[in-house]
């Protein structure tokens, strides 16, 4: 008989030389508009140290042939600490009227309960979930959210499966600047190779409505994945390489950007996990992720490499 609480905890901290998603220019240029402006130092690129916490804890409620319901709860956490440039150059950029700068001011936290239900239908997997979630920046309440998604899976044979997922999701804040309405959906095919591993291709589509004009998105994404069956040497090995295309057709900065904002964001991530070497039940985790984004607005154009070291609950 399954166990009626599920644990997944994972702790990671690792070198970035961008842990604020910042620009890697000081300047701010817009294709298609005369000026150029200065970014803020805290727009900008600063290196240092991440550290994220994710603990998901699972409650079976009832579980039956053909139905299963589950309520689940999920913290995840990070941090930074900036490094000695990056604090070098928050001095000689900062104000003297300026608050003050720290690591803590790039913080992000979440916290969610869910609701959910799988179910079998012929040879389709049926799940239905509602969640409801509030988010922090820098220490303070960003927004809430309430999220509902339904998702689909077919086998296509011995060795293929077909997945589909579509969600809607609500955010409010107290300003309303990150009010949002978001809605959207993936389908995914996977294919299993023995022990070769298993391969996944996925293809993403969503929009964001808002009151916020800037906060107005379509997004197209694409991603394939390997992942290995079977350890390669003492590790079990999960590849991922991807792109994403996000459109802001409103986009504004002081006047509006001709053609509406245009961000194009590429990434790849390599993550062993080191399974032999299990330690009362967590698992050392390697991970290496590379990505750049390209903008029509350099405010937003971006590139980092993080290296990371962790713990991964296997219980």
């Amino acid at each position: 008989m399954a166990l009626p609480w599920r644990w997944d905890a994972r702790l990671s901290f690792g070198p970035s030389r961008n842990v604020n998603g910042g620009a890697q220019s000081p300047f701010n240029v817009i294709e298609g508009l005369p000026f150029v402006g200065v970014i803020s130092v805290d727009g900008r690129a600063l290196s240092g140290w991440a550290g994220v916490l994710d603990l998901s804890v699972t409650r079976t409620l009832s579980a039956r042939e053909t139905r299963r319901w589950e309520a689940g709860f999920r913290i995840w956490a990070r941090g930074v600490t900036l490094s000695e440039e990056a604090r070098t150059l928050i001095e000689a950029e900062r104000d003297p009227g300026d608050p003050p700068l720290t690591g803590a001011d790039f913080s992000s936290n979440l916290l969610e309960m869910s609701l959910r239900q799988d179910r079998l239908a012929g040879r389709w997997i049926l799940g239905t979930e509602a969640t409801a979630g509030l988010v922090w920046h820098g220490g303070d309440l960003s927004y809430g959210l309430l999220r509902g998604t339904a998702e689909a899976s077919h086998p296509l044979g011995e060795r293929q499966d077909l997945s589909l997922e579509i969600f809607a999701e609500r955010r409010w804040s107290q300003d309303g600047e990150r009010q949002a309405d978001r809605i959207g959906g993936s389908v995914e095919w996977s294919l299993r190779l023995d022990e070769a591993g298993r391969v996944a291709l996925s293809l993403g589509r969503g929009t964001t409505q808002s009151a916020n004009r800037n906060a107005v998105s379509e997004d197209w994404a694409v991603q394939a994945r390997w992942t290995s069956t079977e350890p390669v040497g003492p590790a079990a090995l999960d590849l991922r390489m991807g792109a994403q295309v996000i459109a802001f057709p409103d986009y504004a900065v002081l006047f509006p950007v001709p053609g509406g904002r245009s961000d194009e964001r590429y990434w790849a991530s390599v993550e062993a996990t080191f399974t032999e070497w299990d330690m009362a039940g967590f698992a050392p985790v390697v991970m290496i992720e590379a990505s750049r984004t390209d903008s029509n607005v350099s405010r937003f154009d971006m590139q980092g490499v993080t290296v990371s070291f962790g713990l991964r609950s296997r219980f």
